[in-house]
């Protein structure tokens, strides 16, 4: 142990040295008025006796600029923590450390401010729980151990000692605190928070971690970009601190009227360069009033009134002028009835200032103006809010300014993935499809499907449905919407997408959907052809011939239903009926074979007067059909006589058979219509009419009369009938060789500008996602060295027990779509899901103390914060007592002019933090 005591004052010495210029010194008699810190080996027994280095000996080091008698005890089996303790606790009542000859320094005579004391155990690892058990006791046994800061090195074997010592960082020398509060200037913090060098050199490289040549061009813009930004900066490294005073301003006093409850009010914080003010107050008396009155007086806005303003969050306030409604009716007094009138008004004064109204600042500014105050003014419960910020909200304000270069290129590439995106949404519109296409894929299905459209012939709906309804067309309209119809074009679209890179494959496939449409309609014409040979002549009549045949079927049905009912009554079929059923077959057989008697009665007379006129001249015993002779028979025309003269016979027989059948059928029929059944409304002859001119129209072998009385079937037939009334139009035949040729020529064109379009932001993806993961990467190396370092200080210095946390909270910065985002972490978790409220309060109060030294000191020189304690327990509270009272001390002793205005609602822990601060 005596050796790492030496070690540990080597390290302490040298980082000193190293943050913050400072030697050791070998005087003690300079602690009381100077500045640089004392190094002395005293008895691990009672903490004051000096002695030399070796077995029984501890480590103090005496600071004078924070007032700190830090003590280094090694800790071992025989180390009595309670004796230890109680002696530390009697030098925090009062300091007194003799060293031979020299005098001994008094905390309470130092006019800087109060000395505190730490105490810090060197323990190896494996004794740690023993070491936790003790101090567990002790400060259970002891109450007033609070008044001493504890806290312990756990040393392991696993890597040297000076690596153990950075990471344990003594966070309670404030040495990152004192580093960044000698910075004078808001330059000077900017330059040491910045990445700008880090981000510089990583991105030398850039374009090498791509392999396609676009993506290596475009990255190579983002480092040509860097390259600019060093000419037209100045000074890279150097943001500026906009619209910020020249020097800090300065909260000597306070004069309110008419502010809410607090009617009248003059509060002066004294013209010393560093002093603290503690304002005691129960609860409803006005401290948070108070507060706002600064806030406003300062930057125009406060949080409560930028929650008032924003009208995205706020819907239950309806007025327009928002300001004027806060002034009038929020801030008025509350003595006032309806804060109106020049004496009603709310009038606040900052120092040497004349009274007036606050101005407001405009709600578009109240985000800016909070920037502004953040690390100025703590408003009751806000600390609370920082470890819960979603991980967007914490990463801007976290990350506010860390890199101007970061920050300028992640503009270049943003503006240019917009301007890529950009162009491809106007492409898009140029062709009506949807802007919200991302892949170039479906790009070109829509394109082409678009193409075909306007470009093609289109799907013949009108010819489709009247093919369809008619039995000889069916197959037809089948084929025609697998060539046609809404998938089969989109399928078409996917095709011709598929072929971007092959013009030649794109024509070809044209060429053979054309020529399909081209054989289509060929076949429809075809079937036209034959349905107007079968209708043409009757296509006048076909309403009639609808009206009949329904007339006719409905007759049917309903005969052939009394027929049926009249058998179910009597059990026996009726001998009428079916007589009649059976004539009018037979009559419907005889009506055919006239007909067909007819025709060759009417063939053999064509036939007779050729062969007389012309082919007997020559030929006059041969046929002229199959040129068999005659000769025996007395020739061919002997023979075409003795036909015709059958013919007629069995024409006129035929003709006899008819009137007979007609004859019994009319019997039959009156008859039955004297038995209560109705007569047929259409005749026999039109029956047979009109069986022969839609016979066709009904399947195969089917009986005519027997499909129409049918319902459902006579109707199918009957809408075919009113189709047929208008012959459908056909589109014409294309030139398929030339179109195919000319829109595949401008789908090929129409592909390689989409394909141009869409390669940009694909190009652009992978190297904005690799840009905005290295910048991430780039900050989580340099945060825990900068902000992260005084960040943790802050923290840890207002950490009561720090042993007990399960590991150091640490800000994770993390990539995700393209943003960079924040979230306070706890061994890879949220920390407010593990921290008490205690502990994520001071999460957040060690961030406001980081935005005081980073930003807020060089605006306003004072500290406005609203009962900070309300969530922190006793320990905690009084370690941010002393570090109250350190931060002042600083102040003085780097002469920097400074207020500390802090309210507090319990009156025991005012006169705590009053006695800490001189306040």
């Amino acid at each position: 142990m005596p050796a790492i005591l030496e070690r540990c004052r080597s390290y302490i010495e040298k980082v000193y040295r190293e943050k913050l210029s400072t030697e050791f010194s070998d005087s003690i008699c300079q602690v009381e008025t100077g500045r640089q810190p004392v190094w002395r080996f005293v008895s691990a027994d009672d903490l004051t006796s000096e002695t030399h280095a070796g077995d029984g000996a501890a480590g103090v080091l005496l600071d004078p600029e924070i007032g700190l008698v830090s003590y280094l005890v090694p800790f071992h089996s025989r180390t009595s923590l309670r004796q230890q303790i109680i002696c530390a606790m009697a030098l925090g009542s009062r300091l007194s450390i003799e060293a031979e000859s020299e005098t001994p320094v008094t905390g309470a005579g130092d006019p800087r401010g109060p000395w505190h004391v730490i105490v810090t155990w060197l323990v190896d690892a494996e004794d740690r729980q023993s070491w936790i058990e003790d101090v567990a006791e002790v400060r259970r046994e002891t109450p007033f151990s609070e008044d001493v800061s504890l806290d312990a090195i756990f040393l392991g074997t696993e890597e040297d000692l000076e690596s153990q010592l950075d990471r344990y960082g003594f966070p309670r020398l404030l040495l990152q605190t004192r580093s960044v509060l000698k910075k004078q200037k808001i330059e000077d913090v900017t330059r040491w928070m910045s990445a700008d060098d880090l981000v510089r050199a990583a991105l030398t490289g850039f374009p090498s971690r791509f392999q396609k040549p676009e993506q290596r061009e475009l990255a190579k813009g983002v480092v040509d970009a860097m390259e600019k930004f060093d000419d037209v900066s100045g000074a890279p490294n150097v943001v500026q601190f906009q619209n910020g005073p020249t020097r800090p301003r300065l909260l000597n006093s306070i004069r309110i009227e008419n502010f809410r409850n607090l009617e009248s009010l003059t509060l002066d914080f004294g013209n010393e360069g560093a002093g603290g003010m503690i304002i005691h107050g129960s609860n409803g008396t006005g401290k948070t009033s108070l507060c706002e009155a600064i806030s406003l007086a300062m930057s125009g806005s406060s949080s409560a009134y930028r929650a008032f303003a924003d009208r995205t969050r706020e819907k239950d306030v309806s007025v327009t002028d928002r300001g004027r409604e806060y002034l009038g009716g929020y801030l008025a007094s509350v003595q006032s009835a309806s804060g109106s009138g020049e004496n009603a008004q709310p009038r606040i004064a900052l120092n040497e200032e004349a009274l007036s109204p606050p101005q407001l600042a405009l709600p578009a500014e109240t985000c800016s103006a909070e920037v502004a105050m953040d690390g100025t003014i703590l408003p009751q419960g806000t600390s609370l809010v920082f470890a819960h910020m979603p991980a967007q909200e914490l990463g801007a304000r976290i990350l506010r300014g860390y890199s101007a270069l970061a920050d300028y290129i992640e503009e270049y590439a943003e503006s240019s993935v917009l301007r890529a995106n950009t162009n491809r949404q106007d492409f898009l519109r140029t062709f009506g499809l949807s802007t919200s296409i991302t892949k170039v894929d479906t790009a070109f299905e829509r394109m082409a499907r678009r193409e075909t459209d306007r470009s093609l012939p289109g799907f013949p709906r009108p010819l489709v449905e009247w093919l369809d309804t008619i039995q000889v067309g069916a197959q037809l309209a089948w084929r025609w919407q697998e060539w046609g119809n809404e998938s089969s074009r989109n399928a078409l679209g996917v095709r011709l997408s598929q072929m971007d890179t092959s013009p030649s494959n794109l024509e070809a496939e044209i060429r053979s959907w054309l020529e399909e449409f081209n054989n289509l309609v060929a076949l429809s014409q075809e079937v036209l052809k034959n349905v107007e040979a079968r209708i043409g002549a009757v296509r006048p009549e076909l309403d009639q011939l609808a009206t009949r045949t329904r007339a006719w079927g409905e007759w049917l049905g309903a005969h052939k239903a009394a027929s049926v009912a009249s058998s179910a009554a009597s059990q026996e079929p009726s001998p009428l009926a079916g007589k009649l059923d059976k004539l009018q077959a037979e009559q419907q057989r005889i009506v055919e074979q006239g007909r067909n008697a007819a025709r060759h009665f009417d063939h053999l007379a064509q036939v007779d007067a050729y062969v007389r006129e012309t082919w007997g001249k020559e030929h006059p015993d041969q046929c002229p059909t199959c040129g068999a002779g005659h000769a025996e028979q007395g020739g061919i025309v002997s023979v075409i006589q003795s036909w015709r003269e059958q013919t007629a016979a069995e024409r006129d027989r035929m003709r006899r058979e008819y009137t007979r059948l007609k004859t019994e059928i009319d019997d039959l029929q009156k008859g039955l219509a004297d038995h209560g059944q109705g007569q047929c409304p259409i005749g026999a002859g039109e029956q047979a009419r009109i069986v022969e001119a839609l016979k066709w129209l009904v399947p195969g072998e089917a009986d005519f009369r027997e499909w129409i009385a049918a319902k459902s079937q006579r109707e199918e037939l009957i809408a075919v009938i009113l189709a047929l009334r208008n012959n459908p139009v056909i589109p014409a035949n294309v030139d398929a060789e030339n179109e195919a040729g000319r829109v595949a020529r401008d789908l090929a064109w129409q592909f390689a500008d989409a394909r141009q379009m869409f390669e940009a932001p694909s190009n652009w993806k992978p190297v904005k996602e690799k840009l905005t993961a290295l910048l991430a990467d780039i900050v989580n190396q340099h945060l825990p060295h900068t902000l992260g370092a005084l960040w943790s200080e802050l923290f840890l210095n207002l950490t009561p027990a720090p042993w007990l946390l399960p590991d150091r909270p640490s800000i994770d910065v993390a990539c995700k779509r393209g943003e960079q985002r924040s979230t306070l972490q706890v061994k890879g978790r949220l920390a407010r899901y593990i921290l008490n409220q205690s502990e994520v309060n001071i999460l957040g109060l060690g961030w406001f103390f980081t935005r005081y030294l980073t930003r807020g000191r060089f605006s306003h020189a004072c500290l406005v914060m609203d009962d900070p304690a309300e969530s922190l327990d006793q320990a905690g509270f009084r370690d941010l007592c002393r570090f109250w009272g350190t931060l002042i001390r600083l102040h003085r002793v780097y002469e920097r002019p400074f207020h500390l205005v802090v309210t507090l609602g319990q009156e025991n822990r005012a006169m705590e933090a009053a006695r800490a601060t001189g306040g």
